[in-house]
């Protein structure tokens, strides 16, 4: 078992992005479309055609925001999770031929997924700007959330990761 080198999971996470768009026209654009898409559904479609409103607030975009905010960090956990539990079997010919580490085919998935939720929050946040949205100090605690979040996420990837392998249903399960 090989210790964990830093510029090999960095090189594997960059190889998992290009990836994720070979073959497509846009590229690695689609990591920019895609965040905007998924905003554009949330705050015009369901807050200004379906009129969904918070309670207490007659703003068209405050729904829209709310789902956001909720929904961008959910996804990067989830797919962290999912991701990893197909991880070791997905990956069987980088194990069986290259000495690495475990913990890091885990990693390069949470960093990948990591860069998809700072380009999708990047997003978000200059979509608050341009509607005139004031940002509150406690912003700044989001970092921290967000690399609990991760690490949770990471944690119950190792276990759905591990269980994958003796038990193929687990993939469907963490679904």
């Amino acid at each position: 078992m090989s210790s964990l080198n830093l510029s090999y999971i960095i090189e594997i996470t960059r190889r998992d992005f290009a990836e994720r768009f070979a073959g497509s026209v846009l590229g690695s654009m689609w990591a920019i479309i895609w965040p905007m898409i998924n905003l554009f559904i949330y705050i015009v479609i369901f807050g200004k055609l379906m009129g969904a409103r918070l309670p207490g607030t007659s703003e068209m975009n405050s729904y829209g925001i709310y789902l956001a905010a909720g929904l961008i960090p959910w996804l990067a956990f989830s797919e962290t999770i999912n991701r990893c539990a197909s991880v070791f079997p997905a990956k069987k010919h980088i194990i069986t031929k290259v000495n690495t580490s475990f913990l890091a085919l885990l990693l390069h998935i949470n960093l990948s997924e990591t860069i998809t939720y700072l380009i999708s929050m990047l997003v978000f946040f200059l979509i608050l700007l341009c509607t005139g949205y004031e940002f509150h100090r406690s912003l700044w605690l989001l970092p921290f959330l967000y690399y609990l979040q991760q690490l949770l996420a990471l944690g119950l990837g190792l276990i759905a990761a591990v269980l994958n392998v003796f038990i193929r249903d687990v993939r469907q399960i963490t679904g």
